[in-house]
């Protein structure tokens, strides 16, 4: 349970990291060179260091065995949620 929580999170952090790879280059301008919107790079940067808290909190959460292993689930599909609100929030901000 713990390894496809853990596999889910990184299925969403490349997700997002795809994502943000293919909108941070803006189009050739006229003088044919492509700029990279380092903005959204850095957002994109910062959903990732949230989303690494987020995960280590719930595998670091204490309690009992029986508590964590009903809490985990729970905890994984907040950070992916999160994640996932973050980088779509960096895509309309800039």
């Amino acid at each position: 349970m713990v390894r496809v929580a853990a596999a889910a999170a990184v299925l969403v952090l490349a997700a997002a990291a795809a994502a943000a790879a293919a909108m941070a280059a803006e189009p050739p301008t006229d003088d044919g060179a492509v700029r990279v919107a380092a903005g959204l790079t850095k957002c994109v940067s910062g959903c990732g260091s949230k989303v690494t808290s987020c995960l280590l909190g719930c595998y670091g959460g204490g309690g009992g065995a029986a508590a964590a292993a009903t809490a985990m689930p729970f905890c994984v599909i907040g950070c992916t949620s999160d994640v996932l609100s973050c980088a779509t929030g960096c895509s309309t901000s800039l």
